[in-house]
């Protein structure tokens, strides 16, 4: 597995808050993947939720709207064929994303929504929220929560003076070994399913993707980072390397 790991290590793109919804993301979208293009394609995209820029509401046609958004990223893609062909893609809800109560973990999105995504792409997974990846040696987890928020509003403990509040959420989230370690009545988590947020043993990538501003972090062996906001910010994302353990950030300039 380590062969195959460093044979291929074309580096693993991750994106949050991808606004299907608006043209300019769509546009965004077609220049990273124009970038790719002539050269070796990722190991993996990982989309992350929410999927629009606002929440969705079933009725009045959103079920429509929302699968016809999907398809259309779909279109996209298959007009690179050696990247719909080579790369896997992976979707992970946001909390605006249908559906499902508010609880942890959110299930995945529904096969209603996603069957003309995945008639164009061959590698498509659609992960629940939060999910592990398994590849080769490296273990990956990916949450999408706006947590430093949560966590910043309900800490028992203030960073003291001079806490870099980045590597405190970090430290948090790791040492307590739970990728939400708040009260039910704050974030209510499936007790049945509380396990699916627990990190241990720690993995090898974690990425938070949250609102607040990218990072990359590295803290006890675990490397972790926060892409951003793709459609809200200035489409930036991040690019993980297996073999060297680092992350490259990146962005694509607005036109």
């Amino acid at each position: 597995l380590r062969a195959i790991e460093v044979a291929a290590d074309n580096g693993i793109i991750m994106l949050a808050d991808v606004w299907l919804d608006q043209q300019d993301t769509m546009d965004a979208l077609h220049t990273l993947f124009a970038g790719f293009a002539h050269a070796a394609p990722p190991i993996a995209f990982i989309f992350i939720g929410d999927f629009a820029s606002t929440p969705f509401v079933p009725g009045s046609g959103a079920t429509a709207q929302y699968r016809d958004r999907l398809a259309a990223l779909g279109q996209l893609i298959a007009g690179f064929p050696e990247i719909a062909r080579t790369s896997q893609f992976v979707f992970v809800p946001g909390a605006n994303d249908p559906w499902g109560p508010g609880a942890l973990p959110k299930p995945h999105l529904a096969d209603c929504f996603t069957a003309k995504l995945r008639a164009r792409l061959t590698h498509a997974t659609f992960a629940t929220n939060p999910c592990r990846i398994k590849y080769c040696t490296h273990e990956i987890v990916v949450f999408r929560e706006d947590l430093l928020k949560r966590i910043r509003r309900n800490c028992v403990l203030p960073p003291t003076e001079g806490t870099e509040i980045v590597r405190h959420l970090v430290r948090t989230v790791v040492d307590q070994g739970h990728l939400c370690p708040l009260p039910q009545r704050i974030r209510p988590v499936y007790w049945a399913h509380d396990h699916a947020l627990r990190l241990y043993p720690i993995p090898d990538l974690l990425v938070l993707a949250d609102r607040f501003d990218a990072y990359s972090v590295n803290y006890e062996g675990c490397h972790c980072v926060n892409p951003g906001s793709f459609s809200a910010g200035d489409f930036s994302f991040f690019m993980y390397y297996p073999v060297s353990r680092t992350s490259q950030y990146s962005k694509i300039p607005r036109k």
